[in-house]
């Protein structure tokens, strides 16, 4: 006959204390996470904030030069438009209620669908999208960003050529 002593009985099982520092434990090591995600998330953003700036200032630059044309290189998979857009009198906060041109996030296709169903104005979803994560610039020339001879948001695929129409005040 196999006697068991007590104490053997427990050698496999935690005790109250044991499982609440591991469940701590855990705690402490999701919120690591989660908290290094984020400042490398904000670090990124504000590096494609930085370059959507450059690329402003640049094409701004250029345009005061006379410049036929434009490359932008970066931030990539945002969008470019300039401000007002027709006679809406609508413009991201940063453009002081004056012609600008601003790199903004492109509203996500579920928003857009939204939008185009509800038939809602599609650029006031940019206008969002230009007051929560983009850049505005003065536009002091006025010109406008064209796509296919009407002014609109253009996506951002690096390189980006513009061609400056100094007569109709476009850049497409």
């Amino acid at each position: 006959m196999i006697k068991i002593k007590r104490g053997m009985r427990k050698r496999g099982a935690l005790l109250p204390e044991e499982v609440v520092k591991i469940v701590i434990s855990l705690i402490v090591i999701a919120l690591l996470v989660v908290l290094l995600s984020k400042l490398y998330f904000n670090s990124v953003q504000n590096k494609e904030l930085e370059q959507a700036k450059a690329s402003l200032e640049n094409l701004i630059e250029q345009i005061g030069g006379g410049a036929e044309e434009v490359t932008i290189f970066n931030p990539e998979y945002l969008a470019i438009m300039s401000w007002p857009y027709l006679a809406e009198g609508k413009y991201p906060k940063d453009c002081s209620k004056k012609s600008c041109l601003c790199i903004c996030n492109i509203p996500n296709n579920s928003n857009l669908l939204f939008a185009a169903f509800n038939r809602q104005n599609v650029r006031e979803l940019f206008i969002d999208e230009c007051n929560t994560l983009g850049v505005c610039i003065e536009n002091p020339e006025e010109f406008v960003i064209s796509k296919l001879d009407q002014q609109g948001a253009i996506k951002i695929e690096p390189p980006l050529t513009f061609t400056i129409d100094y007569e109709n005040k476009t850049i497409g």
